[in-house]
């Protein structure tokens, strides 16, 4: 297999590289997944998800450049449109998966540091 691997042009560094990015979208899109079924989404698949958080987090981007008042309480309603019409919910369920999301990430994160830290 590393052989083959290796025909591509990568090596142990890029291997670790592509095997961190695995990682780190898996890390941010499990929340958006686990909200999504709290939620009762119609489409919670991981790359329905994944587009979801591509898509919530252009919106954010958007928000926040276009309202430099409120842009935070403009972006958040944004990214919980991009929720909402990817993942086939309410306009409710799309802050809820907001709101669990960021709940979620929280956790995650909270847990790495203590498992890192011990």
């Amino acid at each position: 297999m590393f052989n083959e691997l290796r025909g591509l042009g990568l090596d142990a560094n890029g291997l670790y590289t592509i095997l961190i990015l695995v990682i780190k979208v898996i890390i941010l899109v499990v929340p958006v997944k686990l909200a999504a079924m709290w939620m009762a989404a119609k489409r919670t698949g991981f790359l329905w998800c994944a587009l979801a958080l591509l898509i919530s987090a252009i919106l954010y981007q958007v928000g926040e450049m276009l309202v430099p008042t409120y842009g935070t309480i403009v972006a958040f309603l944004l990214a919980s449109a991009g929720f909402t019409l990817i993942l086939g919910t309410s306009y409710a369920g799309g802050i809820g998966v907001s709101l669990l999301y960021l709940l979620f990430s929280l956790l995650i994160s909270y847990a790495a540091r203590v498992w890192l830290a011990a």
